[in-house]
C-alpha cells in the first residue's frame, strides 16, 4: 500500500550489454567498488557493522532477559521505544541531507553505533538499566537510519547509472552476507566466555567501522564530490 503512494517516477539501472556473462558482471562490480576512493570505505564499513550487530542482535535480548531479567512486557517496551528511533531517523536523515555535506552526515552519524551498543553489555539489572539501553538503542536507530540514507545518497552520486544495479549488488552482498557470519561468531563465542564478555566484544569491535570511515578520504574532503554524470 505504501509503495502505491510513491508518486516520483522510477529511476531505472541501465541494463548491461546484451552477451554480458553474469559473472563479467559481478567481477566489474566487485571493481569498481574496490578501486573507487569514496565507495571503497563505505563498502568495507558496511560488513563490519553488519557482523558485530548480528552478533548483539542474536544475544541481546536472551542476555537482557537471562542475565538482566527483563520481564516479557519491559522487554517489549523497550524494543517497541526504541524501534521509533528509526522513524525519526528516516525524517532526520532529509533534514541532514538538505542542510549539511553529505560526507559529514556519513563520518558522524557512524559514530552513533558505538555510543548505542555499548549499554547492554554495562547496565545493571532493574528498570534502570532498561532505560539506559532503551536510549541507546533509540539512538543506535536513529543513527543506523541517517548513516543508511546517507551513504546510499553518496554510493549513487558517484556511481553511473549502467553501474547502479552492480554497485548495489556488490554492497548488499558484503553486508548481508556478513550478518549470518556474526551470528555464528557471537553465539559460538558466548559458549567460551559467556553471554555480557561476547556483548562487549561486540561493542568493541564494532568501532572498526567509523573507523574504517574516518581514516578514509572521506574525511578530508573539503567539499562534497561532483555527481557523475548518469
Amino acid at each position: 500500500m505504501a509503495i502505491w503512494l510513491i508518486r516520483t517516477p522510477e529511476v531505472k539501472p541501465e541494463p548491461p550489454p546484451a552477451g554480458v556473462r553474469l559473472s563479467t558482471q559481478i567481477a566489474d562490480g566487485l571493481r569498481f567498488v574496490c578501486r573507487h576512493p569514496l565507495i571503497r570505505p563505505i563498502a568495507l564499513a558496511g560488513p563490519i557493522f553488519s557482523f558485530t550487530i548480528a552478533g548483539t542482535n542474536a544475544l541481546g535480548l536472551i542476555y537482557a532477559i537471562k542475565e538482566l531479567h527483563w520481564t516479557p512486557f519491559m522487554s517489549g517496551l523497550v524494543l517497541g521505544i526504541s524501534g521509533l528511533g528509526g522513524l525519526l531517523g528516516d525524517v532526520l536523515a532529509q533534514k541532514l541531507i538538505a542542510t549539511y555535506r553529505i560526507t559529514r552526515i556519513v563520518l558522524w552519524s557512524s559514530l552513533v553505533y558505538v555510543v548505542g551498543d555499548l549499554p547492554l553489555a554495562l547496565v545493571a539489572p532493574g528498570p534502570a538499566g532498561a532505560v539506559i539501553v532503551c536510549v541507546g538503542w533509540t539512538l543506535l536507530l536513529v543513527g543506523a537510519l541517517v548513516l543508511q540514507i546517507s551513504q546510499r545518497t553518496l554510493r549513487q552520486l558517484l556511481t553511473p547509472r549502467a553501474m547502479q544495479g552492480r554497485l548495489a549488488a556488490t554492497t548488499r552482498w558484503l553486508s548481508w552476507g556478513a550478518a549470518p557470519l556474526g551470528a555464528l561468531a557471537a553465539g559460538a563465542l558466548a559458549e567460551l566466555i559467556g553471554m555480557q564478555l561476547t556483548l562487549l566484544v561486540a561493542a568493541i569491535l564494532v568501532a572498526a567501522a567509523p573507523l574504517t570511515l574516518w581514516l578514509s578520504p572521506l574525511r578530508t574532503l573539503k567539499e562534497d564530490p561532483v555527481p557523475v554524470a548518469l
